[in-house]
């Protein structure tokens, strides 16, 4: 099939004559006519004939006399003078008209060529009567047979003449179809051939934006370009940095592209285009070649999946250099040899010549072609390429162009896209746009800290802080999952030992319910969730590796599980999210290093007056001092306490005054002021102190250490001092006390409260789910009934001591109900209990109507809080001491462990938050949180802080640069600062980066946030579909006028967005049933445009009777003296073999009509006048025929 618009080259057979005007021609030929030669010449033969006449009646047959014979000579002198001088004097006027008009033929009626042909055939008519009258004549001398012969031989002369007089001709066509088209362009750069929209595990091969689109395009179940065909021609230009001039045309006749030409299209794989023209045996030996370089192909760049333009443009300039030095070397050889040897080397050994010939020239077409990969695919600019493709296919009656984009240009200017608009108006173009790549909103996690003690007890177990950054997840949750590994595990081969995962306090009941953090609205989002490696849940947990994590105690009093000592290590891991472009399945973080050892908890005891509470508690932690598991401070707000004079046992310490300060700084303190740093201790145990004591200083920094510091606070209330707390204002000096306690205590002198009974009364037991803190007794463990786990009482212990029931069973007896046989006698009454406060223990009392009340006897806050503190209604009991001294020493030693939980977490001076991600030359923006040594944050002005950039390189090389200067950002306790990423001091890659902050006041403390530095990369910075670009050069569905079926006309207006209340004909990938409504927006178009050309004349084709075009005849013809010429003529003359055998250009058809070729079969050129003797063929066979007529009469005439 003839390529689309391809001028088509016809030929066909005219008369030239029948396009001169025959009225024309008569006058020409009148006017040729010498009028009196004519009236001479008519005289003449009057004159001969009437004498002739009158001469024969006179004289009968006599001989012809002397006027006779004159007459008849001046007769025949005379007309053959007329007829001569009537036709040079035509000739002249007939060839000036020819030379004189163009070389197209006239259109003058049919009538025209009708005078033509009378015309021409009256004067055969008459010759060949005269033909047949003279023949008939001689038939009576000779054989009939041979009379016909001879008047055939003369008849042809005639006819042929006749023939040659309508001057036989070729007229030339240029015929031009043109058919409408779709023009495709299609993005090839890297924005498509290497970003994935698709979040995929790890070692699973991602698909390219490309990949999707190439899928897309070979899909037969939506088959655009099959659909298109149908219709049109497809015209096919990748585009990049600009558009490809070279289009690749997919005619209607043939099939539709596959993965493989896709693939071609955007790699620019220049293998197809090497092998145009080649042959099977040729195309094999190309494939199996290995010089100048593999034909399997490039290698692709680092960290790219497939060949790139770039890598196909530097593989082929290894073929056009190659074939430079090849065509050198030939030249060499040639010049040396003059051409006398063929240079018989090939491009590829086993080449044949003709495919030699055809890839040498291959080749050197290919080098504009290299030059367009080297840059096309640096970068993007769909505006510019759009309107060059418009501009360039405009006058191809083209039907529409489709795009194929992300729409992300990084090259051209805001104007691109007016002339775009103005260019697809003008030519009537609609544009489609199809935005290839999902506009998903780019999401991360981070995993910013892993916070934990570096050393924590056994017994207590640890808690564990995984903090993280969520980018565009404010508001939303993520499971987070913890790995624990036991010393001597290696966490790069080992499996972990356990997972934290479900955080069920009871796994036995429930659905799964994972640890999650919740990232709260900043830049980045961020949140933290905290883990509690509890001995004593481990121990119970249903999975047998959970148990193996902890063992039996040793060494403590109280028999109960413990952690393995030795070096643990914990691996946070956060899952993918579900938007997030992550190789791998989680997010991960170790931290290595915490030493399980026994670990004291820091004790500080606060009476009003040494009660008999506090002399017992005194009493039982000493002896946990003595056995290493605390340490003991005391405070007794009396005359011997605050003046110095009460004596403290050996294993404790004395202060007189409460805790002054709370510094966080980890500088060696003064031994005299070290015991009134709240930070010295995890649990404060007060027993009703006196609150007056109290500074507004003091308790905010008692609610700093608490809040923020993670201090446990119990409070055993008693009517001394306990009443002072109910008659706070509002952010009065004791606010800060009651913010932090889950209940707000009641005036026991302005309540009517009635006296402390003189029997004792029971608790109401409410344990918090999962947890064992009221779990008093420890008795030896059930067996199982019915293959059953046996029940774990949470409350054990506790009706043992009322009532010396195993369990509290209700009763209907008043008196045995609300009168056990121990208990309780006094309950500070409270207003009310906090929300999400959890009251543990009611106490049972009658009123004065003698009926049941309870009121919250032990009460803790918030249990899902970051902080903790207990009430507790009176110091009672050490009532329990007396009937078994381990119920006591559990309670205590339980509740004041569960306090200080909170304070096993690494108390945090600040954060620092940086993208984790920074292009080169980009600003690294870091912002800073800092606390002051009291857990609050610096006033602006009060300190000068800044920043360092530690670089590490993969070889563990390390290298500062800094410092730089931090301002506060306006938000308290935050600082701002950047820095560009200059990379002569930053350089990208295989670097780890931190942001480094000293911490003020504080030894050498500092915190951190590690990033990377990316290359800096214009087109793969922003790879996000730009759908605002695409609808600015989207044509309006008005574009598309009433072409289009109203049921597609409906459908794209419902499903496509709108642009200023428009439609525009802008398309997602994903809206695969709108885009296979696109071919039914175009039709067929043809047109066709007849040229007319040369006419090239036929009867005056010349024989070459001799070739003297050959050296040795030249040589001899200039040795006497004859010139070479220079003219050509515009057709060499037909040899006489080719004549001969083939006959008459005029009686070939266009296609037989060759050009002339000399013995060898060469194409003879042009040749120079007197290099060949030539004449007329017609002159040829007309002269041969009379020759043949005179010889045979001569014959005849012998015979």
């Amino acid at each position: 099939m003839n390529p689309t618009n391809e001028p088509i080259k016809e030929s066909e057979f005219v008369l030239r004559r029948l396009g001169e005007s025959f009225t024309q021609f008569r006058q020409d030929l009148w006017s040729s006519v010498p009028l009196w030669l004519l009236i001479f010449a008519a005289l003449a033969v009057v004159a001969r004939v009437g004498y002739a006449r009158y001469y024969r009646k006179t004289h009968g047959h006599a001989k012809p006399d002397s006027i006779q014979f004159w007459l008849g000579w001046t007769a025949i002198i005379t007309v053959a003078a007329l007829v001569g001088s009537t036709l040079i004097q035509f000739y002249d006027r007939d060839g000036s008209q020819l030379k004189g008009s163009t070389s197209q033929l006239s259109a003058l009626g049919q009538s025209n060529a009708q005078y033509w042909y009378v015309f021409t055939a009256g004067i055969f008519v008459i010759g060949a009567v005269y033909v047949a009258l003279m023949y008939a004549k001689d038939s009576k001398t000779v054989k009939w047979y041979w009379a016909v012969k001879l008047a055939i031989l003369r008849i042809t002369v005639y006819a042929l003449l006749c023939f040659v007089f309508l001057l036989p001709a070729r007229q030339t066509w240029e015929r031009t179809e043109k058919r409408s088209r779709v023009v495709v362009l299609v993005d090839i750069s890297p924005s498509l051939t290497r970003v994935s929209d698709e979040i995929s595990r790890k070692g699973a091969k991602q698909k390219t934006r490309m990949d999707t689109l190439i899928d897309f395009l070979s899909d037969k179940d939506v088959a655009l370009i099959q659909k298109l065909l149908e219709q049109n021609p497809v015209a096919i230009y990748p585009f990049g940095t600009r558009l490809d001039d070279s289009s690749r045309m997919i005619e209607r006749d043939e099939t539709p592209w596959g993965p493989t030409e896709w693939r071609a299209l955007a790699e620019y794989d220049f293998r197809p285009f090497m092998l145009k023209g080649l042959e099977g045996k040729d195309i094999e030996t190309l494939k199996n070649s290995t010089n100048p370089v593999e034909w399997a192909g490039p290698k692709p760049s680092p960290g790219v999946d497939r060949p790139e333009p770039t890598n196909w443009a530097e593989w082929a300039s290894k073929w056009v250099e190659y074939r430079a030095k090849w065509a050198a070397k030939k030249a060499a050889f040639e010049a040396e040899r003059g051409g006398k040897e063929p240079f018989t080397e090939t491009l590829v050994n086993g080449l044949s010549e003709p495919g030699n010939k055809i890839l040498a020239d291959n080749l050197e077409k290919l080098e504009k072609r290299v030059d367009v990969a080297k840059s096309i695919a640096l970068g993007t600019n769909v505006p510019d390429s759009v309107a060059a493709a418009i501009n360039r296919e405009s006058p191809n009656m083209v039907q529409g162009v489709i795009v194929f984009s992300d729409m992300r240009s990084n090259l051209g200017s805001d104007s691109s896209y007016r002339e775009l608009r103005s260019a697809a108006n003008h030519a009537k173009i609609p544009v489609f746009m199809v935005a290839v790549g999902e506009d998903r909103q780019n999401t991360s996690i981070s995993i910013t800290d892993v916070q934990t003690d570096d050393v924590a007890s056994p017994d207590e177990g640890f808690k564990v802080s995984v903090e993280a950054d969520g980018v565009n997840l404010a508001g939303k949750s993520v499971p987070v999952e913890l790995d624990l590994f036991l010393p001597g595990s290696d966490p790069k081969t080992a499996k972990p030992s356990y997972t934290l995962k479900d955080s069920r306090p009871d796994k036995s009941k429930g659905s799964f319910t994972p640890y999650t953090i919740t990232f709260a609205p900043g830049d980045p989002p961020h949140g933290a969730v905290e883990f509690v490696i509890d001995p004593a849940k481990l121990a119970v947990d249903p999975d047998a590796d959970a148990r193996n994590l902890t063992t039996e105690s040793k060494d403590a009093a109280i028999k109960k599980p413990v952690l393995r000592e030795g070096a643990w290590m914990v691996k946070a891991r956060i899952p993918r999210d579900e938007n997030e472009v992550f190789p791998d399945e989680f997010h991960v973080r170790e931290r290595p290093g915490i030493q399980v050892i026994q670990k004291k908890i820091r004790i500080l005891a606060i009476a009003g007056a040494p009660s008999r509470e506090f002399q017992f508690i005194r009493t039982f932690l000493n002896r946990e001092v003595l056995e290493n598991r605390a340490t003991l401070t005391v405070l007794i707000q009396n005359e011997a306490g605050t003046t110095g004079k009460l004596t403290p046992n050996p294993t404790e310490k004395v202060i007189g005054r409460f805790p002054t300060k709370l510094d966080l700084t980890s500088k060696e303190p003064d031994p005299e002021q070290k015991q009134y740093n709240l930070n010295e201790y995890d649990v404060i145990v007060a027993f009703d102190p006196d609150w007056t004591e109290v500074s507004q200083q003091q308790a905010d920094d008692l609610k700093l250490w608490v809040e923020r510091q993670g201090g446990g606070l119990v409070l055993i209330a008693d009517r001394i001092n306990t009443y002072q707390l109910a008659r706070v204002e509002m952010n009065s000096r004791l606010s800060p006390i009651l913010d932090i306690l889950p209940v707000l205590p009641d005036d026991v002198i302005a309540v009517k409260i009635k006296a402390i009974p003189k029997t004792p009364r029971r608790l109401y037991m409410h344990p918090m789910p999962g947890s064992d803190l009221l779990k008093i007794d420890d008795p030896p463990p059930s067996e199982k009934k019915d293959g059953k786990e046996p029940e774990n009482d949470p409350v054990a212990g506790w009706e043992r001591f009322f009532t010396d029931q195993a369990k509290y069973a209700e009763s209907k007896d008043y008196k045995t109900e609300l009168f056990p046989r121990r208990g309780f006698f006094s309950c500070y009454p409270i207003k009310d209990v906090k929300p999400g406060a959890h009251v543990l223990a009611e106490f049972a009392d009658v009123d004065d109507r003698n009926e049941k009340i309870t009121r919250p006897y032990i009460v803790v806050s918030n249990p899902a809080a970051g902080f903790r503190t207990c009430y507790m209604g009176s110091g009672e009991i050490y009532r329990m001491y007396a009937y078994d001294k381990e119920y006591y020493e559990r309670y205590w030693a339980k509740m004041i462990k569960y306090m200080a939980g909170k304070r096993n977490v690494k108390a945090s001076r600040g954060r620092v938050i940086t993208n984790k991600e920074i292009i080169s030359t980009n600003p690294i923006r870091v912002t800073a949180q800092l606390l002051n040594t009291n857990s609050k944050p610096y006033p602006e002005g009060s300190i000068d802080p800044k920043f360092n950039i530690l670089r590490v390189s993969p070889n563990g090389d390390k290298k500062i640069e800094g410092p730089f200067p931090l301002t506060a950002s306006g938000a308290e306790g935050y600082f701002r600062g950047q820095v560009g990423a200059d990379p002569r001091l930053f350089p990208p890659g295989d670097y780890e980066y931190f942001a480094i902050v000293d911490v003020p006041d504080s030894n050498s403390e500092t915190v951190r946030s590690g990033f990377r530095i990316l290359k800096s990369d214009l087109e793969m910075d922003m790879t996000k579909p730009d759908i605002a670009a695409m609808l600015a050069m989207a044509s309006p569905i008005d574009s598309l006028q009433e072409r289009v079926p109203e049921k597609v006309r409906s459908a794209f207006a419902a499903g496509l967005p709108k642009e200023g209340g428009m439609a525009k004909l802008a398309f997602k990938l994903s809206d695969k049933a709108l885009i296979k409504l696109i071919p039914e927006c175009f039709k067929t178009d043809t047109r066709r445009y007849d040229h007319r050309g040369p006419v090239e004349d036929l009867w005056d084709e010349k024989i070459a009777l001799v070739d003297i075009d050959r050296p040795g005849i030249q040589e001899w013809l200039q040795h006497r003296g004859f010139r070479a010429r220079v003219d050509k003529n515009e057709r060499a003359a037909t040899p006489l073999g080719d004549f001969l055998t083939k006959g008459p250009r005029v009686f070939r058809s266009s296609a037989t009509d060759t050009l002339p070729t000399d013995r060898d079969g060469q194409l003879i050129v042009a040749r120079a006048p007197n290099s060949q003797i030539a004449v007329s063929w017609v002159i040829f066979i007309v002269v041969t025929l009379l020759c043949w007529e005179w010889l045979t009469r001569k014959l005849l005439r012998l015979a």
